[in-house]
């Protein structure tokens, strides 16, 4: 029932440039309804699916913006409405595949309105009846109270066709196209395709709807070598990509639910098995992302100019279920990038309301930076901010610019930082950096303006990678910290095995103060108290801060002032869940309860703690949308299972020196021991020194790399949580060789540090392997072998036995 304004109507679809090229518009129809009494309900209202629709009349905003437009509002709404409402819609669950049969008589019922409309609140499942409807974007800073659904009749038009575009159909093309026709680039990739016979159409009663252009030559080599596209299916089997470059798609937007079944037929017209979209800083972001699974870079690869997005056969057949909550994750970290990338992975669920707000670096640079480097954050809306208030009764958030931001669910991974007597370096224009920025700051400032003189302040292991980096540039510089950190004293218990500990630079005990503007002389005047009491004063052109970090202010205002439990980090319990239930934390932000020990979650791997996240705001979803039984009532969550490796790798002030060690969680040992009931292997061969730890059940439980020659982080957290099995040797025989760091880093290693081929043992793990598979056992090796021929790259030093396929 309702009408609604028509030229608001009509800018639903009809208001946004379509298909590859833009974005739609947020529609204003459902804030501007007059609405008429109607008729769209059936029988068996008390059955499972049952939904009531929300009103957004009630809310209020209909008021303020009818105030707002004043005169010019009252002549809006005399005009015809285009559009009506649906209120409330029932049926039973067995019937659910028939939903779309009660569009056509509703439709009827308004014969002089061609749209539909329907609002739902952000937690509400969506129905069955939706899957003509097409879902409204909003605006990057307007998240809306409710969800709005819009269909036009035609929508139900059944003679929707597929076929190769001939040069007879350019025009019509072109006149699909509208105003993208004047963009060159556009105008090029139409007309390549269509000189290659891949240039695609779809049509609806003999008029052109759609259009796909598709380059078929696509170098899966130099993909490969950039992104981690999987070598192996989920049965197994080796992956051959036939791939299809989409260059440029335009759909109506009235066929835009379409738009996986028009893709799927352009891959069996061009003859391609996969579809591939590179999107880059020049491009908008595409009206495919939706469809389309982002691939991850290569770890060490270079950079390629842009991100890729691949859509294989496959995932034509699977259906997600739309998942409208609005989630708002607040912070850049690790955590929460891990956590926004597991919720858009998600194999059931399309997160459609995703915010990530970031007080990292100045401006949009640093948002188009973020959103080069991860492809799945184009499918999330990106907002450069610091917040300053969280309203738990309203459920919002407020950034430093006065917006406001409504959420369902609030996850904080803003993450700490270098913070000094209350001076922050992002505060101010004092020459003060944070350990993590030294090596950029003084690559900015060029060989002459280097300074002469540094005060590296602090406790923790980055301490020791700043002096490197102060030696390595010939910058003289003074080392003080009140304390040492628990890894600051694993590293010098290294290095006294190692018998270089004498020649590590010692911390003064000292305490700072005070930071002020200095002389002419010098940039900075510090303070310091000694450790017996009395005061220090000493004047550095950099004060480089790698003291014992602290949660950001702001953020620290925001749990103060809405009374959410702070105990030194945000408390939060083994679902990662705040004293607030729609509030969670994660990251290095945030500790667990004294209930679960009071552990430190930075002692944890973040990517890890990421996906943890990501599965309890699914749980979260669910129990909202009833597709979940509700949590028990003062239950106490299980606490959190941490199994993947952490550890860091730092450079040491001393002949190049560095060090790299990796264990299991948590991080918190001062020295290297042996596992419970296991060994501990340590060689020492020309100053290099090596130990793994290996427990009672064979596996390798720590890694640790000290002396001159380079160690990988990413390499040593691969080797943790392998059974010594996949090292070639028994455990007794590694004892025996000359120098551990040699034989773990030689070529006939370099397949254990494959990406392609963690994952497969992954898919092993979770698939099972019988002894009796024979025939699988061979599939999966002669996987390995084309991995490999593909690859070699990856594999310089492997050698292929000959069969007749090599």
């Amino acid at each position: 029932e309702g009408e609604v304004e028509g030229e608001k109507a009509a800018e639903v679809a009809e208001g946004a440039e379509p298909g590859a090229q833009a974005q739609p518009q947020e529609p204003e129809a459902a804030e501007e309804e007059e609405e008429e009494e109607g008729d769209v309900s059936g029988e068996g209202a008390d059955e499972e699916e049952d939904f009531e629709f929300t009103d957004d009349d009630a809310s209020g905003e209909d008021e303020k913006a009818k105030a707002e437009e004043g005169e010019a509002g009252v002549a809006e709404h005399s005009r015809d409405s285009l559009a009506f409402a649906v209120k409330m819609f029932c049926m039973m669950d067995e019937y659910a595949d028939q939903a779309a049969d009660f569009l056509q008589p509703a439709f009827d019922l308004f014969p002089g309105k061609d749209y539909c409309i329907a609002t739902l609140s952000h937690g509400s499942r969506v129905p069955s009846l939706f899957s003509n409807f097409t879902l409204a974007q909003g605006e990057t800073h307007k998240l809306s109270s409710d969800v709005l659904y819009v269909m036009h009749r035609y929508s139900l038009l059944r003679d929707f066709e597929t076929e190769l575009c001939s040069k007879g159909d350019y025009n019509e093309v072109l006149e699909l196209l509208g105003e993208l026709s004047e963009d060159q680039g556009m105008l090029e990739q139409v007309n390549a395709a269509l000189d290659k016979n891949a240039l695609v159409k779809a049509s609806c009663q003999g008029q052109i709807v759609g259009v796909c252009a598709v380059c078929p030559e696509v170098e899966v080599a130099e993909l490969n070598a950039h992104f981690q596209l999987p070598a192996f299916s989920e049965t197994l089997q080796y992956r051959k990509y036939n791939f299809g470059e989409l260059t440029a798609l335009v759909m109506n937007p009235v066929f835009a639910y379409q738009k996986k079944l028009f893709l799927g037929q352009v891959m069996r017209l061009v003859g391609r098995t996969s579809l591939c979209f590179k999107l880059d800083e020049a491009k908008p972001v595409a009206d495919v992302l939706d469809v389309f699974e982002p691939v991850p870079r290569r770890r060490g690869a270079g950079e390629c100019g842009h991100v890729l997005f691949v859509l294989n056969q496959r995932d034509l057949c699977r259906e997600k279920d739309p998942a409208n909550a609005r989630v708002l994750v607040v912070g850049a970290s690790s955590c929460g990038l891990a956590c926004l990338e597991s919720l858009l992975r998600n194999p059931q669920y399309q997160f459609t309301n995703l915010t990530l707000v970031t007080s990292e670096g100045e401006g949009r640079a640093d948002v188009a930076s973020l959103a080069s480097e991860h492809a799945f954050l184009s499918q999330v809306r990106l907002i450069t901010s610091s917040v300053v208030e969280v309203d738990r009764e309203d459920k919002q958030v407020f950034l430093e610019d006065g917006t406001a931001l409504s959420y369902d669910i609030l996850v904080l991974t803003s993450g700490v930082k270098d913070q000094v007597a209350g001076f922050s370096p992002q505060e101010g224009d004092l020459p003060v950096v944070p350990a993590a920025s030294l090596a950029a700051h003084l690559g900015s400032l060029g060989e002459g303006a280097l300074p002469s003189h540094a005060v590296v302040y602090g406790g923790r292991v980055e301490a020791f990678d700043c002096l490197a980096e102060l030696d390595a540039r010939g910058v003289e510089y003074t080392f003080a910290a009140p304390e040492t950190s628990p890894t600051k004293r694993l590293v010098e218990s290294v290095a006294k095995d190692l018998k270089i500990d004498g020649k590590l630079r010692k911390a003064s005990r000292m305490t700072l103060t005070g930071i002020e503007r200095g002389t002419k002389e010098r940039a900075l005047s510090l303070s310091f108290v000694n450790s017996d009491g009395t005061a220090a004063e000493a004047e550095t052109d950099l004060l480089v801060l790698a003291h014992t970090q602290n949660v950001d202010p702001h953020i620290f205002g925001c749990l103060n002032d809405s009374s959410i439990v702070y105990d030194g980090r945000l408390v939060v319990n083994g679902d990662f869940c705040t004293t607030d239930e729609d509030i969670f934390g994660g990251g290095t932000l945030a500790k667990f309860s004294r209930l679960y020990g009071g552990l430190a979650i930075e002692d944890f791997s973040s990517q890890e703690v990421g996906r943890m996240l990501a599965e309890n705001i699914t749980a979260k979803c669910e129990r909202a949308s009833g597709a979940r039984p509700p949590a028990p009532i003062g239950g106490l969550a299980p606490a959190p299972v941490f199994k993947e490796p952490v550890g860091f790798s730092y450079r040491l002030p001393h002949e190049g020196h560095q060090i790299t060690y990796v264990a299991r969680p948590p991080l918190g040992l001062t020295e290297v021991v042996p596992p419970e009931g296991g060994v501990l292997l340590r060689t020492e061969h020309e100053g290099q020194l090596a130990t793994l730890g290996i427990d009672a059940n064979g596996v390798v439980s720590s890694v640790c790399f000290c002396g001159p020659k380079p160690s990988s982080l990413s390499r040593c957290q691969v080797l943790v949580g392998l059974h010594s099995a996949y090292l070639g040797k028994k455990s007794a025989e590694l004892d025996k060789l000359e120098c551990l760091y040699t034989y773990l880093t030689g070529s006939w290693a370099d397949a254990l540090y494959s990406d392609q081929v963690l994952l497969l043992r992954k898919l092993i793990l979770a698939q099972g392997l019988p002894k009796r598979q024979t025939k699988l056992r061979e599939t999966i090796q002669q996987g390995v072998l084309e991995l490999v021929k593909e690859n070699v790259q990856d594999f310089p030093k492997y050698t292929l036995p000959y069969t007749g396929g090599y």
